[in-house]
């Protein structure tokens, strides 16, 4: 019997932008079931590509399906067929949805995700060429399109979430491009709203937050657009722990400034050149920026030209840079890009995310898309090793551990072809957010790929948030440069704060703001800010807003009971004896030691001898100090006098200055006036005058006729006006 063959019916049209629908002649056609309508998006995301049966399956059951899982999956699509090629003659082949072994193919041609994707694209092609208004049109058709997430139904299914990640980055990107092409129609005011939304929505990407700024310096709103750019910062700390890149610093400085640049048709190339406000390293020679002192004030890198000079020795083939959050890490390794990339290497990065989500391995498949889009040997090849990373590819019918194991092997050969067309550095960033999958690969890329030209910067927190000691175990074989970051010292620190608030600080001020953020560069600047708004005075002592904001958050994921021996520790002072600590602390010794353990794998205390703690930054002190109510501290001040008085019965002065300290009146002052009489019988007299003032301030507080002072010095009761 004839087989007669008849073409896909032309008016199927497939939605996935929100809700998951077919729709052939205005109806929307009943899909079945969730497993059933899974198989239909499975086949759709292959993009008339051949899915294998077994990959299939693999997909629908998550690795372990039942025995009848074949017969059940081509029922599926028989159902499919049915459905979507309802006045199909059961003699006609399927035309929509056809068998090519070994498995499913759809050959759909009206989707409209693909149909976004070719708009976007159109979009951003006229917006280059300067044709805005164009763009502006193409991007509302793409935007229209958009009826919610792509593939929501399939939100938590593996197979689906690179692509879903792939359209959600596109919508982004095209948002943001809309709002350029209105604003370079000079109707900035326009696209205020949607901007906001759009920060509200992707907090974290900063070309949204440059183009809200703009748009809001534009309209005339140049303290809003200031105030979103911190705003931007203040995010990017407490999410990130990191400063923001060279766009949004740029911005800045140029609204402080007033520069022209921001307006009018100069301002087009400001917008638009990626190698202008440093988007993303490109690995391109072309893209080269700048390099230090060139940007605008407080962007270049301070005190970091040993680091570079190191990252930039060819004799490097893995590099280690570690530090805590606002150290400067991105920075450094942004800036080693671009004179790397100067000098004719090719530059690709990965990032570890920050939000669960993304499929293992999600770096490799940034850094191998890049090369892709730049550099590929072998566009075929490039492809599928990218279509296999996004599938999370590790085969199908096959161990999990063999199928990495081969992927693994796949990456390796590629970067190798990659680096015999110019020397390659990989960038692999955050590492303390990475997943098994991308540390295990990184492990083995470091070893497969020794003998080409291929290096590795890997950057990394050392706050104890992870514990990396395996992998640095594993790492130590290959001889890594290890790079710690360190503070700035009161020099290259007076120079930052002088770069950002725009005047002279005095060597004192810089000193004493070194000193308290610990040279932190982050910190840094966030002090400088202060200076510039309330004087150098404040700096002295004050805490800046964005810093507040980093360290609660880093001390908001400490237990409870450690916070409470680090607001302890904050009384005690500068150098904090951990006996005195042990002692006074309700839950005695042990607990002290635990808290500290954990403080010390957090960054925020150090060991500067035996038995001896400090703050790694003197500012995290002043948050735990200020943070406690006046009540508290007073009655933890003379727990640690009574501590000290208890220890070391010899020593007068500094428990005598807790005790003093801790005066409310009536009650806890009392002791000033026996700590005075000790001191001064051992003619401390400066001393002395202290302590009695305090403590004949304190006693027009108390009630006549009221019993004797307690000596909590060790000399028992001493009757009222007994003076000694």
């Amino acid at each position: 019997m004839a087989v007669h063959h008849a073409s896909p019916p032309a008016t199927v049209a497939f939605r996935v932008l929100g809700s998951f629908e077919a729709v052939a002649e205005g109806t929307r056609i009943a899909l079945g079931g969730p497993r059933q309508r899974s198989v239909l998006a499975r086949l759709m995301l292959a993009r008339g590509q051949v899915v294998p049966v077994e990959q299939i399956i693999d997909d629908l059951w998550h690795g372990q399906p039942p025995p009848s899982a074949l017969a059940t999956t081509q029922a599926y699509v028989s159902n499919l067929r049915r459905a979507l090629e309802a006045r199909r003659d059961t003699r006609m082949s399927a035309g929509l949805l056809v068998r090519v072994s070994p498995g499913y193919a759809l050959r759909a041609v009206e989707v409209d995700a693909w149909r976004f994707e070719e708009l976007v694209q159109q979009g951003a092609m006229l917006l280059g060429a300067d044709d805005a208004v164009a763009a502006t049109g193409k991007l509302d058709e793409a935007l229209a399109l958009w009826r919610g997430p792509a593939y929501q139904e399939f939100a938590f299914a593996d197979w689906a979430t690179a692509e879903i990640t792939r359209l959600d980055e596109l919508h982004a990107t095209a948002i943001e491009q809309r709002a350029a092409s209105i604003m370079r129609q000079g109707m900035a005011a326009a696209v205020v709203a949607d901007l906001r939304a759009h920060v509200a929505a992707h907090p974290l990407r900063e070309e949204g937050w440059r183009l809200l700024a703009l748009a809001l310096y534009r309209a005339g709103r140049q303290g809003d657009a200031l105030t979103s750019l911190r705003e931007a910062r203040h995010t990017l700390a407490e999410e990130l722990g990191v400063d923001p890149g060279q766009a949004l610093r740029r911005l800045e400085a140029d609204m402080l400034a007033q520069s022209p640049v921001l307006d009018g048709a100069m301002a087009h190339a400001f917008e638009h050149d990626p190698a202008e406000h440093g988007v993303a390293l490109t690995g391109r020679a072309d893209a080269a920026r700048p390099s230090e002192g060139s940007g605008p004030p407080g962007s270049r890198l301070y005190g970091r030209e040993e680091q570079i000079a190191a990252l930039l020795d060819d004799r490097v083939r893995l590099a280690l840079i570690g530090g805590g959050a606002g150290m400067g890490k991105s920075a450094l390794v942004e800036e080693a890009g671009v004179r790397l990339t100067a000098q004719g290497r090719q530059v690709a990065v990965g990032r570890c995310p920050e939000t669960g989500g993304a499929p293992a391995g999600w770096p490799w498949v940034e850094i191998c898309r890049s090369l892709g889009e730049r550099v590929a040997p072998d566009e075929v090849v490039t492809g599928r090793l990218v279509a296999l990373l996004e599938d999370r590819g590790p085969g199908t019918g096959e161990d999990l551990a063999a199928g990495w194991f081969r992927l693994r092997r796949a990456i390796a050969s590629y970067l190798a072809e990659v680096s015999r067309i110019a020397p390659l550095v990989i960038v692999l960033e955050d590492l303390h957010r990475a997943d098994d999958e991308t540390v295990v690969t990184l492990l083995h890329l470091t070893a497969e790929l020794r003998g080409t030209r291929t290096s590795f910067l890997v950057t990394y927190r050392d706050d104890g948030e992870k514990d990396l000691s395996g992998p640095f175990a594993a790492l130590a074989r290959l001889e890594p440069l290890r790079l710690p970051l360190p503070g700035l010292d009161a020099a290259m620190t007076g120079e930052l704060l002088e770069a950002v608030c725009g005047h002279q600080v005095s060597p004192e001020t810089a000193a004493i703001v070194s000193e308290r953020t610990g040279g932190n560069p982050f910190f840094i600047r966030e002090t400088a800010r202060l200076i510039g708004a309330a004087g150098e005075t404040a700096a002295r002592s004050g805490v800046p807003e964005g810093v507040r904001d980093v360290l609660r958050h880093r001390l908001a994921r400490l237990p409870e009971n450690v916070r409470t021996v680090l607001r302890e520790a904050a009384v005690i002072g500068g150098e904090i004896d951990v006996d005195v600590l042990a002692e006074m602390h309700d839950g005695g010794a042990e607990a002290v030691v635990d808290a500290v353990e954990a403080a010390l794998a957090a960054g925020l205390v150090v060991e500067p001898g035996a038995g001896r703690l400090r703050f790694a930054y003197p500012l995290i002190r002043d948050l735990l100090y200020e943070g406690m109510s006046r009540l508290r501290r007073s009655r933890t001040h003379v727990r640690v006098g009574e501590a000290m008085m208890r220890l070391r019965p010899t020593e007068v002065a500094a428990p005598a200055r807790h005790l003093t300290s801790g005066a409310v009146p009536g009650k806890a002052a009392r002791p000033g006036a026996p700590a005075a009489e000790r001191v001064e019988r051992r003619y401390a007299r400066r001393e002395t005058a202290a302590f009695w003032e305090q403590a004949l301030r304190s006693r027009t507080h108390d009630t006549p006729g009221a019993g004797p002072w307690p000596d909590p010095l060790g000399d028992g009761l001493r009757p009222r006006g007994q003076a000694g």
